[in-house]
């Protein structure tokens, strides 16, 4: 968990710093993490995130394994948020799917984007 924890801590530091493109820097999918950013609405996470629970998710056929968190907040302007962020591995080194956590997002099971992986299973 700890290096899942470590690009999760250092992805609030830039988000609570407003600095989205250093957010993006640690995201699997800069493209993906650009939309993330624009669903927020502005906002930003304040404190930093309480991981609620953890998991490793193991590879499965063509989706990447990697250790999963549940982490809860509340952003900038007020919203509760309850997001799942996955570590994984890529050619550019650890990267974090969902860096944008404060948006209140989930781990895709499979190509239904409204499946999701349950983190605290």
């Amino acid at each position: 968990m700890s290096e899942a924890q470590a690009l999760l801590t250092d992805a609030w530091e830039r988000g609570a710093a407003h600095d989205g493109a250093g957010v993006c820097d640690y995201a699997s999918a800069k493209a993906n993490c650009r939309i993330q950013l624009e669903g927020a609405d502005g906002a930003w996470p304040t404190d930093e995130p309480l991981i609620t629970c953890d998991r490793e998710l193991a590879a499965d056929g063509e989706y990447s394994g990697g250790y999963a968190l549940r982490v809860e907040g509340v952003d900038s302007n007020g919203q509760a948020y309850a997001s799942d962020v996955l570590a994984i591995g890529t050619e550019d080194g650890p990267r974090l799917m969902n860096p944008v956590f404060w948006n209140s997002t989930g781990i895709a099971n499979g190509n239904d984007t409204s499946a999701t992986f349950d983190v605290c299973a």
